[in-house]
């Protein structure tokens, strides 16, 4: 998935400048999209290479238009919530599936 995501940000052009490898630009830029917050993802990949938190925002405002995912108006959405304990501690899952599909 990675090497897919740096190859369609070599061919659209995205990146002017590269000092920073295009593979660590697409790795941040995947790793923020999963929910981590900018500083957290820097931390991450600071393992790697030293950058940033700044670097990452703009990394992603860069490809913001790359993820967005065309809405649609739905009927309804089922939602099912579970309680699971797993070693004296309570995790709570939920899972919506789309009724329409």
């Amino acid at each position: 998935m990675v090497k897919q995501f740096v190859e369609l940000l070599k061919e659209k052009r995205i990146f002017r400048w590269n000092r920073k490898s295009v593979d660590t630009k697409a790795l941040a830029i995947l790793i923020y999209q999963t929910g981590l917050s900018y500083r957290k993802t820097k931390k991450i990949l600071n393992l790697l290479e030293n950058l940033s938190h700044e670097s990452v925002r703009k990394w992603y405002k860069k490809c913001k238009g790359l993820f967005d995912v065309k809405r649609r108006a739905r009927r309804a959405v089922a939602v099912d919530e579970t309680k699971v304990k797993i070693e004296n501690n309570q995790i709570y899952i939920w899972n919506a599936i789309d009724v329409d599909d």
